[in-house]
C-alpha cells in the first residue's frame, strides 16, 4: 500500500475517534441526572425540567439545557442546547420563554419542541418572572447590579409583549423579583426586598411586606389565592422569625406567619383545595390549611425539584422521577 493511503487512512481514523470523543462528551453533557434537577413545570401533557450539577471543585454550574418528556416519563428530549441562567424558564401552551446563560442573559422564545427558536427582542436581556395575558414579565438586568444575593438579577420590573414588540419598563426603581402572581389587573411579586403589589401598567406599586431587617433573606414563592398573598420567605445563613411560611392580605394588613420552618429556596408553594403546599429546607414536601392549622410532611426523603398541580405533585430524587397524590399516596414512578 502507497505511503500517502496509509497516511489518509490514519488521518481519517484519528478524526473519527475524535469526534466520537466529542459526541460522547457532548452527549454526557446533554443529559441530566433526576437528583441535579431543581427546576420544573407541568403544561399539558408535558413536563420541562432543567437544573444544576455539579462542576470542578464540587461547585454547582447552571449549564444544563432544557428538556421535556411526556406525564408518564415516556418521550424524554431535550429541546434547547443553551445553558439556562439559574434555571429561568416558563413554559406556556405556545411558547417556552427562558433565560440563557450561554447568551449573556438575553431571554429566547421557542415552540414547545424547540423549534422558532429566537430571541424576543434585541437588547432584552434578564430574568422571566411571569407569563399572563399576551404578557411577559421580567427583571430587566442592570448593568451596574447584575446579581444580588441569592444570584437573583436586580434591575427594572418590565414587560413585553409575547410576540417581542411593546417593551415596557414597569419601576423606576431597582428591585430582586424571582416570584410573581398575577390576580386581574394585579401583579404581586416578591424578592429580596420583600413582598409588593403593582398595578399589571406599572402603577399604584407598593410595598406591603419589608424584609428590609433580613441581611440575606428573599421570597422564594409567593401566590394569590381569594383575598390572601401567600408567600415563603428563604434566610441564607441562621432561619429568623422571618424565615418560613407566611400570608397578608392583599392590601397589606393581617400578616400572619403560618409556619417558621425553614423553606427551601427554589421551589414553588401551591394552594389546592385549602391546602398550602411548599418545600422544607430539608427538601420534603410539606402542606399545612391556609389558617395555619393541620400541617402534615407528606414525603421523608430529599426531593431535587417538584412541583404540584391540583391532582398530582411531580417530584425528580436521586432514585428518580415520581409522582404521588396531593395528600403523599399513590406514588408512581415514572422514570
Amino acid at each position: 500500500m502507497k505511503r500517502w493511503v496509509k497516511n489518509v487512512i490514519w488521518v481519517v481514523a484519528v478524526l473519527v475517534v475524535l469526534v466520537a470523543a466529542i459526541l460522547l462528551v457532548r452527549g454526557a453533557m446533554l443529559r441530566v441526572r433526576p437528583s441535579d434537577v431543581t427546576r420544573i413545570q407541568v403544561v399539558g401533557d408535558w413536563i420541562y425540567f432543567s437544573g444544576f450539577r455539579h462542576g470542578d471543585n464540587n461547585l454547582w454550574h447552571p449549564w444544563q439545557p432544557l428538556f421535556r418528556m411526556r406525564l408518564d416519563g415516556s418521550r424524554r428530549q431535550r429541546i434547547t442546547g443553551d445553558r439556562l441562567c439559574h434555571t429561568a424558564f416558563l413554559a406556556t401552551e405556545d411558547w417556552v420563554f427562558y433565560t440563557s446563560e450561554t447568551d449573556q442573559h438575553y431571554i429566547y422564545r421557542m415552540r414547545p419542541n424547540g423549534s422558532k427558536r429566537e430571541k424576543l427582542g434585541e437588547g432584552i436581556r434578564g430574568s422571566v418572572i411571569e407569563v399572563a395575558d399576551g404578557w411577559v414579565y421580567y427583571m430587566a438586568q442592570n448593568r451596574d447590579h447584575p446579581l444580588e444575593h441569592g444570584g437573583f438579577m436586580l434591575g427594572d420590573l418590565s414587560r413585553i409583549r409575547t410576540d417581542g414588540s411593546d417593551c415596557e419598563k414597569l419601576t423606576e426603581q431597582c428591585f430582586s423579583a424571582n416570584t410573581a402572581d398575577i390576580d386581574g389587573d394585579w401583579i404581586y411579586f416578591g424578592g429580596t426586598r420583600g413582598v409588593f403589589k403593582m398595578r399589571t401598567d406599572g402603577s399604584d406599586c407598593e410595598l406591603l411586606y419589608s424584609l428590609e431587617s433580613l441581611e440575606h433573606g428573599f421570597v422564594v414563592a409567593l401566590q394569590v389565592s381569594d383575598d390572601w398573598i401567600y408567600y415563603s420567605v428563604c434566610e441564607e445563613s441562621t432561619p429568623t422569625a422571618d424565615s418560613g411560611l407566611h400570608r397578608i392580605k392583599k392590601d397589606g394588613t393581617s400578616h400572619e406567619l403560618l409556619d417558621n420552618i425553614a423553606v427551601h429556596h427554589m421551589n414553588p408553594i401551591r394552594i389546592v383545595d385549602g391546602w398550602v403546599y411548599y418545600i422544607s429546607w430539608q427538601a420534603e414536601v410539606c402542606r399545612i390549611s391556609t389558617d395555619g392549622t393541620g400541617k402534615a410532611q407528606l414525603s421523608d426523603s430529599y426531593l431535587s425539584a417538584r412541583v404540584f398541580t391540583d391532582d398530582w405533585v411531580y417530584y425528580f430524587n436521586e432514585e428518580g422521577v415520581f409522582r404521588m397524590r396531593p395528600d403523599g399516596t399513590e406514588i408512581e414512578r415514572l422514570y
